[in-house]
């Protein structure tokens, strides 16, 4: 269930709706603590990271690079490689947006360019914007 609320908050994204993904995001960490499911925990973290980096009002919960940092610590747990890498890049994104550390950002692009290829995925590695 808690995946349909990660979907249905990458999807208010897609439409500018950052109340609307908050809410979501907040809904999907909701059941992913009550039914114990790492991997959507991991992601409902991600989305929360996503709204926190384009409106910090609406979470008080914490930065967005700490917030991409929890979940990258829960997915790596989970050993959803897909899924840390999508954070990775994630976080690194956020960081090449705001101006942020440069290093760290370089360190998470390539983390994750060596997860996508390991999982035999082609992906396009994004430089600072």
């Amino acid at each position: 269930m808690g995946e349909i609320y990660y979907g249905l908050g990458e999807a208010a994204l897609l439409e500018n709706d950052v109340e609307h993904a908050a809410r979501r995001a907040r809904q999907a960490l909701a059941n992913a603590a009550s039914s114990r499911q790492r991997i959507e925990l991991g992601l409902g973290q991600r989305l929360l990271a996503r709204v926190a980096a384009l409106q910090p009002d609406l979470v008080p919960e914490g930065s967005p690079s700490a917030l991409f940092t929890q979940s990258e610590v829960t997915l790596r747990e989970t050993g959803d490689r897909e899924e840390l890498a999508q954070s990775l890049l994630a976080h690194a994104q956020h960081l090449g947006q705001t101006q942020g550390d440069a290093k760290h950002m370089r360190a998470l692009q390539r983390e994750a360019h060596a997860l996508f290829t390991d999982l035999g995925m082609q992906w396009r590695i994004p430089g600072p914007t």
